[in-house]
């Protein structure tokens, strides 16, 4: 059974395994599993990646941030909605970092 996604959009950067720089990019929608964000480049399937994105404050104050690794099972074209490609990736770890209030 597919995991529920939610339309949230957050700002997010990524790289790939073993480079330095980080690209920005934002997100479409998160599930449990995964996530969808577009992005000015084009990323291949099966490319591993390290995502990372800042959550607001919910339940308690200050935020989180999230570090995750994945890999890209699936890209997206440009749409009506969004002028930038999307990567699907399905998140293989992740970790909560605390941040600065």
């Amino acid at each position: 059974m597919r995991s529920a996604r939610f339309p949230l959009h957050f700002p997010v950067q990524y790289r790939r395994l073993g480079e330095t720089a980080w690209r920005q990019g934002i997100t479409e929608n998160i599930s449990c599993s995964g996530l969808l964000f577009r992005a000015e480049e084009s990323l291949p399937v099966e490319a591993d990646l390290e995502v990372r994105l800042e959550l607001p404050a919910v339940a308690a104050p200050g935020r989180a941030e999230v570090v995750c690794r994945g890999r890209v099972v699936r890209t997206v074209a440009p749409s009506e909605d969004s002028p930038w490609l999307g990567a699907a990736i399905t998140i293989e770890a992740y970790d909560f970092l605390a941040m600065p209030r």
